[in-house]
C-alpha cells in the first residue's frame, strides 16, 4: 500500500505518527497529518501551508488551546492512503504526493480547525490548486 507514496508524502506519514506519540494524540489525526506536512518542509502541502500563514508553532498552540482537538477520531493509515489515492485520481494521477494529503485534509470536516488557524479550508485547497498548475473550483 505504501509503495504509491511519494518519498515525501511517507515521511510526512511517518513525522505524523512520531507527533501523535509525542502529543499523545489517540492515533493520526487530522492535526499531526498537518505537522508532519509543516516538519517535511519541501513538499508542495509544506509550501501551500507555509504561503497560507500556517506555521508548526501554531498548529502546536492550537493542540495546547483546544483540548478536544486531541479527541478526534483517530485516522487508520489505509482511510488516508485510500481517500488520498481519491484525491489524486481526480487529477489522473495514480500516486500521492503531500498535495493530495494536504488536499485530503484540507475539507469542511476540518473546517474548524483551519478555521482556529485563521486560513479558510477554500482558501488552502486554492492554493494547493495553483501550486500543482490546477484550477479551482469549488467543491
Amino acid at each position: 500500500m505504501k509503495n504509491i507514496l511519494t518519498h515525501k508524502a511517507a515521511r510526512v506519514i511517518s513525522l505524523a505518527e512520531s507527533e501523535s506519540a509525542k502529543l499523545e494524540l489517540p492515533g493520526l489525526s487530522t492535526l499531526s497529518i498537518l505537522l508532519g506536512l509543516i516538519l517535511e518542509g519541501s513538499g508542495v502541502g509544506a509550501k501551500a501551508l507555509t504561503l497560507s500563514g500556517i506555521n508548526v508553532q501554531q498548529v502546536y498552540e492550537l493542540v495546547e488551546r483546544e483540548a478536544m482537538l486531541r479527541d478526534q477520531t483517530p485516522l487508520l493509515l489505509p482511510e488516508i492512503v485510500n481517500e488520498s489515492l481519491k484525491v489524486s485520481q481526480k487529477f489522473g494521477q495514480d500516486y500521492i504526493g503531500t498535495e493530495h494529503l494536504l488536499l485530503f485534509i484540507a475539507c469542511d470536516t476540518n473546517k474548524e480547525i483551519f478555521d482556529a488557524l485563521a486560513v479558510p479550508v477554500s482558501s488552502l485547497r486554492a492554493t494547493v490548486l495553483k501550486l500543482i498548475g490546477q484550477p479551482y473550483t469549488p467543491d
